[in-house]
């Protein structure tokens, strides 16, 4: 900001110095040869005065006698019919010459070089250039000041806006005495206390309804427990599942809390993306099959990634249930690695995604009040999260991709995989 307003300081003074001194510069040329042709112009007039009288009676002055009647360094001509008479050296380069008339065809012409005013004239514009360097010099200078009066308030606006967003609530804009940077302090501080009182709500309610679930989960897992341990061997077979599902949903209500918390489903490490996404499939292929629609996962081996698992695992199970719901026919998540990238593909051979929604898709301001279209949104979020993206790729099949940045892995086996 200060340099902006330091050059742009220095253009201003620069268009106003020109400005003012092309035209000043004009008006010095045109002073100064026009006080040396008036000059020029009253010695001719004086010269063809001394010598009228005998020029009109025929006789022209000696030379000698002209020589004394003009200036030095000018070159002076009498001239009557065919006969002249000069005195003084004819002047090189460029001349100013006037001419005065004697009558009976006599006249008197003086000459003098121009070069002794246009020096004067470049010494005034010297003089000129060096008034508009100094000018210049002290808008500089009080372009520094007036740039670092105005850059310290506007750089201490940007680190307690920098703050605020990195969750300091609690920082304070001193006051700089422009009224104009002041009303901007107010406002920012009282943004950033109403944010934190929102913050804090959210956070209170966070832990509260994290606090529920956990104890609903809690009740469950015992539940399903004590059942796994007196039931038949099919039965218990569906409570281990049914056990498996409530941890992983114990994870993603964690997850979940440190994302409100954080802007993070959790921590990110390494993980096989074929082995998670493998889980999710499993969850949901019993609900497409009571449906009587084809499931089909197809994957091409080991797939490392560096990501948070619940994030990833959160978009799995929004792209699913979109399939389950708003799908129709057999439904295809494929995994494999393209350019060092994973990419996961979700379709299904439902309508595809009508023109009017496609707009509003991941908007989360499209969302209904009970909740309804905030997955999508919250799905790409996670996964913009950790580096990856989440678009639709072809609505008419509504084909959604997901992609992540992969790890290498050595001990990868073949490039393609069957049906799991």
């Amino acid at each position: 900001m200060g340099r902006r307003l330091l050059v742009s300081t220095l253009a201003i003074t620069v268009l106003a110095l020109t400005g003012l001194g092309v035209p000043l510069a004009f008006l010095l040329d045109r002073a100064v040869h026009g006080a040396a042709r008036a000059r020029l112009e009253r010695q001719a007039g004086a010269i063809a005065l001394a010598v009228q009288d005998g020029v009109q009676k025929g006789h022209l002055p000696e030379a000698a006698e002209l020589a004394r009647l003009a200036p030095g360094g000018d070159w002076v001509v009498v001239r009557r019919d065919a006969r002249t008479v000069q005195a003084g050296s004819r002047p090189k380069g460029r001349t100013l010459n006037v001419t005065a008339q004697i009558g009976d065809g006599a006249s008197v012409r003086l000459a003098t070089p121009l070069r002794p005013f246009d020096d004067r004239v470049r010494r005034s514009l010297l003089v000129l250039l060096a008034v508009a360097g100094v000018g210049l010099a002290g808008s500089a200078g009080l372009a520094v000041v007036q740039a670092r009066r105005f850059a310290r308030p506007l750089e201490a606006l940007a680190r307690a806006a920098d703050r605020l967003g990195a969750g300091d609530f609690s920082a304070s804009v001193p006051r700089c005495g422009f009224p104009e940077i002041d009303v901007v302090a107010v406002a920012l501080e009282a943004g950033g206390q109403r944010v934190a009182v929102m913050v804090n709500a959210e956070r209170r309610f966070s832990a509260h309804a994290s606090h529920q679930l956990r104890s609903a989960l809690t009740g469950l897992s015992l539940s399903l427990e004590d059942l796994a341990a007196e039931a038949d061997a099919t039965t218990r077979d569906s409570a281990a599942s049914a056990l498996e599902q409530v941890g992983r949903l114990s994870e993603t209500v964690e997850e979940l809390l440190v994302l409100s918390r954080t802007g993070r489903a959790g921590e990110r490490r390494v993980f096989d993306a074929t082995r998670l996404v493998s889980q999710h499939v499993e969850d949901w292929r019993p609900r497409f099959a009571r449906q009587r629609r084809a499931f089909t996962f197809t994957a091409t081996g080991r797939l490392p990634v560096r990501a948070a698992p619940g994030a990833l695992g959160q978009a799995v199970d929004v792209l699913l249930s979109n399939a389950l719901k708003h799908g129709d026919g057999p439904a295809t998540v494929v995994l494999r690695r393209v350019n060092g990238r994973a990419e996961l593909t979700v379709r299904d051979s439902g309508p595809g995604v009508a023109p009017c929604v496609r707009r509003q898709l991941f908007d989360p301001a499209a969302a209904t009040a009970d909740g309804h279209g905030i997955g999508l949104s919250l799905a790409r979020l996670l996964i913009g999260a950790e580096g990856g993206t989440l678009e639709l790729v072809d609505p008419d099949t509504a084909t959604f991709r997901i992609r992540l940045p992969a790890e290498p892995d050595p001990a990868a086996g073949a490039n393609g995989g069957p049906p799991l």
